[in-house]
């Protein structure tokens, strides 16, 4: 989930912190504006839309687009304005949660929250507030975070340096408190050498314990506190907040207009060679194109994501023949700027048997320059299908910014039968050749092939 908004605060109360800070956690605080600052801060006030799959999946879409988020830095106390309807609002304390009116009448309350969650599935339908609950308790913990982890009852242990697109970050396990309410009380922080946190993961109990990773990016300077949108908010103007999709990265900060007008990578043509990205799939295993391709053919899918009926419908077709692409060994691959969430409720939705990858860090549209700038709500990449012969070398390349600029199954039918024909020795069995080679125990121009020891993917025959 992501928020986004203008930010206020408001100066009250002091707290408590430990002395015992490892250097990690005491750099990370630095770098989000210093401990400080921030006991002079005990308020804040965020205009915002809260968006993501979760939930459409949970029966509540848009019902907290358009809200103001109000709460305190000390006490676990939250209120979202206006909520179901204007004149009314929700508030939220981990033991009680009520929905009343702006002349402060009571119009229903919960005790217990937590409780009522107890045997609920991922898939299970939400009540309004279940969803005040879940929007509350993350976004509370995200404002105040890196902050409460001085708390003395918090355990805090850096665990190493991770290593990702380029970037070197320095890991800390966090253990939240028994007594404090959280997604999990075991969540991993990523910092950068200015102490600004660059991804969270964690799962979420409420939803059975799904997995999740954030990305933070474009952080704000707000009264002295460095803030980031994957901890709720960015900027934006207080009478028309602006809504982005749940986990935002460090590629999506806005591109220049030169760059909005670009063409594709200009290498990326019929001819050229695909880029060997390396992204983690729907299992969170990290994979490379050309593992996943081997050495047959492929069809590369670069989707909107989830939300995108377009590509739902291609997917769905793609999904009913795919026993025919499976049994003509051509491997598929999709990669979409969803989260890993989002990609596995992606592909679960359309009875996908292929690998689906997550680029929730824009890598691919800023590389290709595919960003598609008409959709700053998303902030996905313009969708591209592309057959690909071994070693990534690209056949075709079809532009599905408009739903009939994407290939049918038939194209890819006959896309693939050149592709096959060309890169298959033994498409003719009368060939000239093959019938010696195989008498004589040469298999290496018959499925599959067999190379020698010293063969390599792009030393394998061709048939002319």
């Amino acid at each position: 989930m992501a928020t986004q908004g203008n930010i206020r605060w408001a100066h009250l109360r002091r707290s408590p912190e430990s002395d015992g800070m490892n250097d990690l956690l005491k750099l990370a605080i630095e770098g989000h504006g210093g401990m400080p600052r921030w006991k002079q801060i005990s308020r804040f006030r965020v205009v915002t839309s809260i968006t993501g799959a979760i939930w459409a999946l949970k029966g509540m879409p848009g019902m907290l687009d358009g809200v103001v988020l109000e709460g305190e830095t000390r006490d676990r106390r939250l209120t979202i304005t206006p909520f179901l309807q204007p004149g009314q609002y929700a508030t939220w304390e981990p033991y009680r949660q009520t929905i009343e009116t702006a002349g402060g009448a009571l119009v229903a309350e919960r005790h217990d929250p937590l409780v009522s969650f107890a045997g609920l599935t991922r898939y299970s339908p939400w009540d309004e507030f279940h969803v005040a609950y879940f929007a509350s308790e993350a976004n509370w913990n995200y404002f105040v975070a890196p902050f409460i982890f001085a708390r003395g009852d918090f355990i805090t242990r850096e665990t190493g340096l991770w290593r990702e697109d380029g970037q070197t970050w320095r890991t800390l396990l966090v253990i939240y408190p028994d007594t404090l309410v959280a997604h999990h009380r075991r969540q991993t922080c990523y910092f950068d050498d200015a102490g600004l946190l660059r991804r969270l993961d964690y799962s979420v109990d409420v939803l059975g314990g799904g997995l999740a990773v954030h990305y933070p990016s474009e952080y704000r300077e707000f009264d002295g506190s460095w803030c980031r949108p994957a901890a709720g908010f960015t900027s934006a103007t207080p009478t028309a907040p602006r809504s982005v999709t749940r986990h935002q990265s460090l590629s999506t900060s806005p591109m220049s207009p030169s760059a909005r007008s670009k063409p594709m990578r200009a290498d990326i043509v019929p001819g050229g060679v695909f880029p060997d990205y390396e992204l983690t799939d729907h299992t969170r295993t990290r994979r490379t194109l050309s593992e996943l391709q081997g050495v047959n053919p492929m069809i590369l899918l670069l989707s909107r994501g989830h939300f995108c009926p377009k590509d739902n419908q291609q997917h769905l077709e793609l999904a009913a023949n795919y026993p025919k692409i499976a049994v003509a060994y051509t491997q598929m691959v999709t990669i979409s700027t969803d989260n890993i969430v989002e990609t596995n409720e992606f592909r679960a939705s359309v009875g996908a048997q292929w690998t689906f990858l997550s680029d929730a860090g824009r890598k691919i549209a800023r590389d290709l320059d595919i960003a598609e700038y008409t959709d700053p709500f998303h902030d996905p990449m313009i969708p591209y299908t592309f057959v690909l012969k071994p070693g990534l070398v690209i056949h075709s390349v079809y532009n599905g910014y408009w739903f009939w600029g994407r290939p049918s199954f038939e194209d890819l039918r006959r896309d693939l039968r050149e592709v096959t024909r060309e890169i298959r020795p033994d498409w003719d069995l009368a060939a000239p050749g093959l019938r010696e080679n195989w008498d004589a125990d040469d298999h290496t121009m018959h499925h599959p092939y067999q190379p020698a020891d010293h063969m390599t993917v792009a030393s394998l025959p061709v048939r002319e």
